[in-house]
C-alpha cells in the first residue's frame, strides 16, 4: 500500500564515514514518528527495522537491525534513534545509509574485486558484542616485542 511506497528507496549505502544511520526526508519523518525518543528501558519494546536487500544475482535477503542498535544513550539515559535526515542527490538516491552505529554490531567486510564497479560487495554478519579476541601465544610475544620498545622510547622522553 502507500506505507510501503513510503519506505523504500533504490540504495542502501555502507559509509564508514558517516556515524548514524541516514534516511531521506519521507521515510525519515516516518522513523522519528514511530521510534520516539523516550526511556532507555522503554525502548526495549521497539520493533526490529528490516531492511530488504537484493543481490547482484537477483537474490534479496533481510537484515533485521534491532533497537540495541539503532537507539543511542545519552548520559541521563534517554535513548533516541540514530538517525539523520539525509536527501542525497538524484543520481545517488534515494538512499539510506548504514553508518558507524550500525557497524558497532554487525561485522561489515567491504570487497572491491578487480576494482570494477560491478565487482564491489559488502557482507555483514551480527558481531558478537563484548567478545574477548583471541590471539595465538606465538602473535602475543610477538606483540610483546614490538611494543617493548615503544613503551622504553616513551619512558626516556
Amino acid at each position: 500500500g502507500e506505507h510501503e511506497e513510503h519506505a523504500k528507496t533504490k540504495y542502501l549505502i555502507v559509509d564508514t564515514g558517516t556515524t548514524y544511520f541516514t534516511a531521506p526526508g519521507s521515510i525519515y519523518d516516518e522513523i522519528i514518528a514511530t521510534l520516539q525518543e523516550a526511556p532507555c528501558p522503554q525502548v526495549e519494546s521497539y520493533v526490529p527495522l528490516t531492511y530488504v536487500l537484493r543481490s547482484a544475482s537477483g537474490d534479496t535477503f533481510q537484515l533485521e537491525v534491532t533497537q540495541e542498535t539503532y537507539m543511542v544513550a545519552d548520559d541521563s539515559e534517554t535513548c533516541q534513534p540514530a538517525f539523520m535526515k539525509l536527501d542525497l542527490k538524484k543520481q545517488y538516491g534515494p538512499a539510506m545509509i548504514l553508518g558507524e552505529v550500525f557497524m558497532r554490531h554487525f561485522f561489515t567486510v567491504f570487497s572491491r574485486g578487480n576494482g570494477d564497479l560491478t565487482e564491489a560487495k559488502v557482507g555483514f554478519a551480527k558481531a558478537k558484542l563484548g567478545a574477548i579476541p583471541k590471539v595465538s601465544s606465538k602473535m602475543g610475544s610477538v606483540l610483546q616485542i614490538q611494543e617493548a620498545p615503544l613503551m622504553r622510547r616513551s619512558a626516556e622522553h
